[in-house]
């Protein structure tokens, strides 16, 4: 209890798949803390940005909340409503974008980590994450002609790759996997649903001011399939084999992460707080996710 009630509803969105925060006043007795009968309820499923909380209760209580005040007169619950939702992409023009900003480029040679959950529909060649396509410059984790996981750096995305980095797993259409690239500064690592794949030194990415995409490509190649919990860090995530999170969590080297959860709406909010917002194209939701795997 004391660690929710440390937290804003905000600080809650970025942390956890809850979407709903309750607001109840807390009575101490000696050692004991009970909650009372709710006051409000706070409804952070309908298309709010993180922090801009609304009030089902109507009373008069939108807004953030925390318990800095040192009587401690409000607290936040946060109550599970099993969201498990993802973005379905048709292979045809679906698709999601993020407007351009230098934190997203990836361009400094700083380490970074990108990374998915996704249960694609089996055609190759097509991008799952990308900052760059032809003609312009960038980056790209996609999928190949190989059905191998692959990771790109290049000057024209299209037709000159600088660097270019495949993978020797063939990808399961089954089922949810995990994907990941990682960048400690001089050597790019593949990673598949927590295992090592492939590294090399493909170099940094070529700055470019195109927008950040999910899904997206040329005719003919582009994603089909489920996208859940894309995150984008600057640090190595990664650097043995791991259990990929089926909810990927936000933190301080978060530099995007899209859970794909609203309940409407053509946005895709960036829960990180660093607001990279995204649109989407035609995507629809659905009831999946990550943590289900087909349950």
């Amino acid at each position: 209890m004391s660690d929710q009630r440390d937290q804003t509803c905000a600080e809650r969105w970025n942390t956890t798949r809850y979407r709903r925060a309750v607001i109840s006043p807390l009575v101490f007795a000696g050692l004991m803390a009970c909650m009372a009968a709710p006051t409000s309820e706070i409804d952070l499923r309908e298309g709010n940005e993180p922090g801009e909380c609304t009030d089902d209760a109507d009373n008069d209580s939108d807004g953030l909340f925390d318990c800095d005040d040192p009587d401690c007169a409000g607290a936040v619950a946060c109550e599970e409503l099993d969201i498990c939702a993802a973005l379905e992409f048709d292979g045809f023009d679906d698709h999601v974008e993020v407007s351009d900003h230098p934190a997203l480029r990836l361009d400094t040679g700083a380490p970074f980590t990108v990374e998915a959950w996704m249960w694609w529909d089996g055609r190759s060649k097509v991008n799952i994450v990308r900052k760059g396509s032809h003609p312009s410059a960038g980056w790209n984790l996609r999928i190949n002609v190989m059905n191998t996981l692959s990771f790109l750096t290049c000057t024209d995305c299209g037709t000159i790759q600088e660097g270019a980095l495949s993978g020797g797993r063939e990808l399961p259409t089954d089922r949810w996997v995990h994907v990941a690239a990682t960048f400690d500064g001089e050597f790019t690592r593949l990673w598949v649903d927590g295992q090592p794949d492939s590294a090399a030194d493909i170099g940094v990415p070529t700055t470019d001011t195109v927008p950040l995409a999910f899904a997206e490509g040329v005719d003919g190649f582009r994603f089909g399939g489920l996208l859940d919990e894309v995150r984008i860090s600057s640090v190595v995530r990664y650097d043995e084999s791991f259990v990929p999170a089926a909810s990927l969590r936000h933190d301080d080297y978060t530099i995007g992460k899209w859970s794909f959860s609203e309940a409407s709406g053509t946005a895709s909010y960036d829960e990180s707080g660093n607001g990279y917002h995204g649109t989407l194209h035609g995507a629809g939701r659905v009831e999946d996710c990550s943590s289900s795997n087909g349950e």
